[in-house]
């Protein structure tokens, strides 16, 4: 089931006795959300991965030599905080897509063992 996951923990319309019972009635998520957050964070990774090309082009459009180095040395002087930037998007990425179709499957596994297909 493509885009929003629900997971009952108790039968719907169930009382829970959040003393005995600390779980919530259901979780529902968007799972194209989740999906579409991890390929923006993709992209926003290949973004920042160009960043130098990307100022090196900037600094020769400025038209001044002083500017121009600037633009260089800001782009060119944060390399070391960018790769572990860019590890840490990868892996958020990576965890928003993934949670995003594990849901998606464990969804249509409990729709499919509902109606006894399973």
């Amino acid at each position: 089931m493509r885009g929003t996951a629900h997971l009952w923990m108790t039968p719907p319309g169930a009382r829970i006795d959040p003393i005995r019972s600390p779980a919530m009635g259901h979780l529902r998520l968007s799972t194209d959300e989740l999906i579409a957050v991890g390929t923006d964070l993709r992209t926003v990774a290949r973004e920042l991965e160009d960043a130098n090309a990307t100022s090196d082009t900037v600094a020769e459009a400025v038209g001044h030599a002083g500017l121009a180095a600037k633009v260089r040395d800001f782009a060119h002087g944060w390399d070391g905080h960018r790769a572990e930037m860019l590890e840490e998007i990868a892996r958020l990425a990576d965890a928003c897509t993934g949670i995003g179709d594990n849901f998606e499957r464990i969804d249509t596994e409990f729709a499919a063992a509902l109606r006894g297909d399973a």
